[in-house]
């Protein structure tokens, strides 16, 4: 299952709702604040992953069926204030101010999912390489992922290097052998007088190269290739032998899937199913139309629209 590209996008001043909405997940109300547990029959655990020291590699957050754990660390819903940061520059506001009131609202969130916990590896698992919205990041989406894990996938879900989110990725040091200090990428926005379609379309071209390596990490793994994790996990990932129960991407979910940095030259190429998922209030008819178009008599294609 892939998620095809799910950039959630509005015309207009509104096209930073989604973000806001996303944030106030899970607080809905005052006796129950936080992000909810996931309701499948797994435990969920999660760890971090990043591929090589460049930005060619890939980085995600791998969600999975773990273990019966009595006591593990709960990771943070938003890791560091960077994030906020950078929600602040994409939302286009003070970042002094939101910095205070996003971790005032949702600092002590955390992901109902055990860091590093093991892996259950009595089952084979089909694998989910979630890619998230604009101006989001790995973590943004986590509730969906936890779910999906508890229900018995194992969810990549990515960090983007191609500046249409947060993203951080590991260097070398050039002062210390053997550390790691974090590069910052945030939220690319779009020059006054550039072409939309041509800085989306070069994100989301580089988004599905990174998708494709994260799933071609995970198949090494699933072989029993000892992988080499840049980050510094107590994971094991030598227990992920039976890891992937699909041969490459199946089918796409497509979440509020913003159409424009797609090249309309593309979709006669698309031979997977497609399920699109749409937010009534974050379409317009020129986006839908556009979804209609890969409409196809031979292959499942379905639209739903949640009201």
């Amino acid at each position: 299952m892939w998620t095809l590209t799910e950039m959630p996008l509005q015309e207009g001043e509104d096209k930073r709702a989604s973000t806001l909405g996303l944030l106030a997940m899970g607080n809905h109300c005052t006796n129950n604040v936080g992000i909810p547990p996931a309701k499948g029959p797994h435990p969920v655990g999660c760890t971090d992953f990043m591929m090589d020291y460049t930005t060619q590699g890939t980085f995600f957050r791998l969600y999975y069926p773990c273990q019966n754990v009595e006591q593990g660390e709960k990771p943070d819903w938003i890791p560091c204030r960077e994030y906020f940061n950078g929600l602040a520059d994409f939302m286009k506001i003070n970042r002094a101010i939101s910095e205070k009131i996003f971790n005032y609202l949702f600092g002590s969130f955390k992901i109902p999912a055990y860091l590093d916990a093991p892996f259950k590896s009595d089952q084979k698992c089909p694998v989910v390489v979630f890619s998230h919205g604009l101006g989001a990041f790995r973590t943004l989406y986590s509730a969906v992922c936890a779910e999906l894990a508890s229900q018995g996938f194992i969810v990549a879900s990515m960090s983007e290097a191609e500046r249409s989110g947060e993203a951080t990725h590991e260097t070398p040091s050039p002062h210390v052998s053997g550390h790691l200090v974090e590069e910052w990428m945030y939220y690319r926005a779009l020059q006054h007088g550039e072409s939309e379609f041509r800085l989306r379309n070069r994100q989301v071209q580089q988004r599905a190269d990174e998708c494709i390596r994260a799933l071609d990490k995970l198949f090494e793994v699933n072989s029993g290739v000892q992988v080499n994790n840049v980050l510094k996990t107590h994971f094991d990932w030598t227990t992920l032998q039976s890891l992937c129960k699909e041969v490459r991407f199946k089918c796409g979910i497509a979440l509020d899937t913003w159409m424009t940095p797609l090249d309309e030259e593309i979709y006669p190429k698309v031979k997977q199913p497609i399920l699109f998922i749409n937010s009534e209030k974050f379409q317009w008819a020129g986006n839908i139309n556009q979804m209609k178009k890969l409409d196809s008599a031979g292959i499942q294609r379905k639209m739903i629209t949640i009201r």
